[in-house]
């Protein structure tokens, strides 16, 4: 275990029935509350994917990070955040963050001959029964599901979706903001459809309206706007009233300022659920 600028690092192993490549340890940041170590308070819990880009700029992918300490001190109650590590290679990523291959990826994302998807419930199975219960016993933090969130943009919303219809016993708030529907949009939209909700089940979606993940192809925004308006519908017809939230923010773009932008009110609305 390593501090650093009080994140407190951890390094999680793989189990060997679930290894999805050769790399057998994951690290895992961990941000406590300033009066964590002053009160016996006992904390919910934020489980966020893609660890890199939450805390820290010079850590994030792409320079830039999700703001996310300086939004839990606007919280009135502050959360644990665990943040996991992700993928930067993206075939590797869309591995984990997908149950199903995307039959269109190559054109998608301009790479022909990539293909990938498919490993999700390994990944997730490693995050709920590896990472989740280092997490409680190593910190003074709520275990049941009412208390604990999970969180991610883009492939990571579109995991976080998927893991609710398989871990309500884990997780009952969940975050997924600009949701990658386009990379598998009717096995997932199915996969929602099926899956009887728990009441208690909270869910915040969002997406802007000039979101690409490729911007040589002018349709991705309107990809992005429309998957989105139709996942909306249906949680919003599926859950339970007043516990789905949807935003659509005019012209927000594809990355981590966005959704730095939109975490506050994100988090502030599940807390209250």
């Amino acid at each position: 275990m390593m501090v650093k600028d009080q994140i407190i690092e951890l390094e999680v192993q793989w189990p060997e029935a679930l290894q999805l490549s050769q790399d057998q340890r994951r690290r895992v940041w961990v941000w406590l509350p300033p009066d964590y170590h002053t009160s016996q308070h006992v904390y919910p819990v934020l489980f966020m994917h893609d660890g890199q880009n939450v805390f820290r700029d010079q850590d994030a992918t792409y320079g830039t990070c999700w703001q996310m300490i300086q939004t839990q001190l606007q919280l009135s109650e502050p959360m644990i955040v665990v943040a996991i590590e992700g993928q930067n290679d993206a075939a590797k990523r869309f591995n984990e963050f997908s149950p199903w291959p995307c039959p269109r990826l190559s054109y998608w994302k301009g790479q022909p001959g990539l293909e990938a998807g498919g490993l999700a419930d390994l990944y997730l199975e490693f995050l709920v029964n590896a990472i989740r219960p280092q997490v409680h016993r190593s910190f003074r933090c709520h275990s049941s599901a009412q208390h604990n969130y999970l969180g991610g943009s883009s492939m990571g919303g579109f995991v976080t979706l998927f893991a609710a219809t398989r871990y309500e016993q884990a997780f009952s708030k969940y975050m997924a903001m600009s949701t990658a529907t386009w990379f598998a949009h009717d096995e997932l939209l199915g996969a929602l459809t099926a899956h009887k909700f728990s009441p208690s089940t909270a869910i915040y979606v969002d997406v802007g309206t000039q979101e690409t993940s490729n911007a040589l192809l002018s349709e991705f925004p309107q990809v992005y706007l429309q998957g989105n308006i139709a996942l909306f519908e249906l949680l919003q017809a599926t859950l339970a009233p007043s516990h789905c939230f949807s935003h659509i923010a005019d012209d927000a773009v594809h990355n981590e300022a966005a959704w730095a932008l939109r975490l506050l009110p994100a988090l502030q609305w599940l807390s209250e659920k």
